[in-house]
This record gives structure tokens, C-alpha cells and sequence, in this order.
């Protein structure tokens, strides 16, 4: 599925950008792990960062989209709160460079929390007591202290400051995404070791691929290679 989103994605935008995913279709190791693995990975980031890319329309927006997107990634949000970086990103930099209304954005953010929080619903009504100790959000935010992703917030945060264009936003989202993947790496090396790292899974390496494509999106973007 994410394989031929970003097929499509990238034969719309044209022959050289088709040819060069194909390049790394065929010679990416991650490419075969999502494959044999059956992992969800590569399917959730791609999704996010086709709505994101998506999301660069936002300020021409009708009422319709503006609803229906708020909606849509709420939805996607909830599997994958590692793209709350990605997103306060782009979110500051509609906001202080593309000059869009504020409290219609906020009110953009407070219909996507409430998507976001209807996901849990099912979960909260079936195991109220478990949901509480055990659930996704939990878990994943364990993965790497909390001081780090703090830090990482406020380094999304300033980092929109210096996007000048869409391009811009896609390059710190990578930058942040491969960053705090690394710190959960570094974490659980301190934590329990190389070793048990190695070889009793004590570290996800999978989860860079949270950050394949926006870096086919920034190797294709005409924009990037003009500014090189």
C-alpha cells in the first residue's frame, strides 16, 4: 500500500523523481523489511507525509477541507504520535510565514485533537480501568524520556522559525524525526547495553524509517535542488 502511494505520488511529479524511488525501491534494506516483516511502519509514516504534503494547500482551503482535513489527521495521528514534530513544524509555519488566520488554526488543532481523541473511545468504554495503565500513547512515549521529548518539542518549535518554504518544513521534520529515533537508540544502548540491544530487540532500529519519505520528498523537490 505505502509503496504504490508513493508510486503515484512520485510518477505525478515527474519521470527523473519515478525513476530515482524505483532506484531505492529496489536497493533499500528497509524497503525488505517492511515486506517480510508485514511491519505497519512504512504505511503510517507515508500516510502522514502525504497529508502534510497535503497540508501545504491549507491556506486555500475551503470550508469542506479545512474540516475534513482536521478530521483525517486526527485519525492518522493516533497511530503514530512520534509526527506531533513533523506537525508543530508545519503548524508555526502556516502560522508566522504563511500568515494564516490564528484562531482558525487553533480551531484546525482542536478539531484534529478531538478526531484524534475519538480513536480511543472503543478502548476507553471496553477496558476503562486497563486503557488508563496500558495504551499507545503510553507506550510509545516511554521509548524515550520525557526530557528529551521536551527538548525535541522545543527544537520543533524553533526550528519552524527558519522555514522559508515547504521544502524547509520537510527538512527539520526529517531532521527531527531521525534525531529523536536516535536518541531511543542511544537510550536503550546506555539502558541495557549494546548487546541486548543487538540481540534481544532492547531498541527498534526499524523506526528510522519514519523518515524514508521525507527524504525522497526533499531528494525530488526541485525547489531544494534550485536552492543547492
Amino acid at each position: 500500500m505505502a509503496i504504490a502511494l508513493l508510486s503515484v505520488y512520485f510518477y505525478r511529479k515527474s519521470v527523473q523523481s519515478y525513476t530515482l524511488f524505483f532506484i531505492f525501491l529496489a536497493s533499500s534494506a528497509c524497503i525488505y523489511w517492511e515486506i517480510f516483516s508485514r511491519s505497519t511502519l512504512l504505511i503510517n509514516t507515508t500516510l502522514f507525509t502525504l497529508f502534510l504534503w497535503i497540508l501545504n494547500a491549507y491556506p486555500r482551503f475551503s470550508n469542506r477541507m479545512w474540516l475534513g482535513s482536521a478530521l483525517v489527521g486526527g485519525l492518522l495521528f493516533s497511530m503514530r504520535t512520534v509526527f506531533v514534530l513533523p506537525l508543530i513544524v508545519w503548524g508555526l509555519y502556516q502560522l508566522f510565514h504563511e500568515k494564516v488566520q490564528p484562531l482558525k488554526l487553533i480551531g484546525w488543532g482542536v478539531v484534529f485533537l478531538l478526531a484524534f481523541a475519538v480513536t480511543f473511545l472503543p478502548f476507553i468504554v471496553a477496558y476503562p480501568h486497563d486503557f488508563w495503565k496500558i495504551n499507545p500513547f503510553l507506550i510509545q512515549s516511554t521509548l524515550v524520556p520525557s526530557i528529551f521529548i521536551t527538548i525535541f518539542v522545543v527544537l520543533a518549535i524553533i526550528g519552524s522559525f527558519f522555514c522559508h518554504n515547504y521544502a524547509d518544513v520537510n527538512f527539520f521534520s526529517v531532521i527531527l524525526l531521525f534525531g529523536i529515533v536516535t536518541v531511543h537508540v542511544i537510550t536503550a544502548i546506555y539502558r541495557y547495553g549494546l548487546e541486548a540491544v543487538i540481540f534481544e530487540s532492547r531498541a527498534d532500529i526499524s523506526y528510522y524509517i519514519f523518515c524514508i519519505p521525507y527524504l525522497l520528498l526533499i531528494l525530488t523537490d526541485k525547489s531544494v535542488a534550485v536552492k543547492k
